[in-house]
């Protein structure tokens, strides 16, 4: 089957994949490279996914393929409910079973198939005549589910600062702040991650210097005549340094920290759905 890397602006048509290598909008009269982002990335699978749901319908066909995170899970519900269908790669033979693993569990999909599998696949399901309508959308429209409904739990959006509301739809968590930034469970974990890695390295660095500074002090003290003064400022050297030490520590053993979701013994949780056939 003829694929193409998804580029802005192309349309998708019948019997030709559009691969999607940057995660692009296919959103006719929008502009994908801005507006706030989704699941940490501009644009977002979870936007390309809404938006091909939103302007084709039924005639969409999600595929989840391997990935960190649970990217996707979200839209491919979108896609489901407009009548769509959803496929999912094999997590057990994916190099990052996180994004297939997550739509396996979240979604009653279509089919969870080996990667070699999923283009005949493809083929087969993709119709030569679509009896429905190609809706164009505008910007903007798309980019939340209409059927959210508030939980009234909040956080902070680490991407702004603002508030974070978590809502579900269709059984799954979201989070969306006032600006538009938009999480599911596993990105937003992610995100707080990096953002107390960022604050951790800052205190570091912060009680690095204040250390260097209390050494300078302490010298100066010394060339002063005044030893009970140097011997406080060398003390508030030393616990400086001490605190930064374990600061260093903890982030060198959480360093290595993977998000990723675990997968069951066996491969009888991910054997093909084969329902629609």
């Amino acid at each position: 089957m003829p694929c193409t890397a998804l580029t802005f602006c192309l349309r998708a048509s019948t019997l030709h994949l559009p691969v999607s290598a940057t995660c692009c909008l296919i959103a006719a009269e929008s502009d994908s490279n801005r507006g706030p982002r989704e699941n940490r990335s501009r644009p977002s699978i979870d936007a390309l996914f809404r938006s091909a749901s939103y302007a084709y319908g039924n005639q969409v066909i999600g595929v989840v393929l391997s990935g960190n995170l649970d990217d996707g899970s979200a839209s491919v519900l979108a896609i489901k409910n407009r009548g769509g269908m959803a496929i999912a790669q094999d997590p057990d033979e994916a190099l990052a079973p996180s994004m297939p693993a997550s739509a396996i569990e979240a979604i009653a999909l279509d089919f969870v198939l080996p990667a070699e599998q999923i283009g005949p696949k493809l083929v087969a399901l993709a119709p030569i005549e679509s009896t429905e309508e190609v809706r164009t959308i505008s910007t903007g429209e798309g980019n939340m589910s209409g059927n959210m409904s508030a939980t009234g739990q909040t956080y902070a959006c680490p991407e702004c600062g603002g508030v974070l509301e978590e809502a579900k739809e269709g059984g799954m968590l979201r989070f969306r702040c006032r600006v538009g930034h938009m999480y599911s469970p596993e990105s937003l974990l992610a995100d707080q991650t990096e953002a107390v890695e960022k604050a951790l390295w800052a205190a570091i660095r912060s009680m690095e210097e204040q250390a260097e500074f209390s050494d300078r002090l302490a010298d100066t003290s010394q060339q002063k005549k005044r030893p009970r003064l140097a011997h406080r400022f060398t003390e508030k050297a030393l616990a400086s340094r001490e605190n930064a030490t374990i600061l260093r520590d903890l982030l060198q053993k959480t360093s290595d920290e993977v998000l990723e979701i675990p997968l069951e013994d066996g491969k009888s949780e991910y054997e093909e759905r084969t329902g629609t056939d």
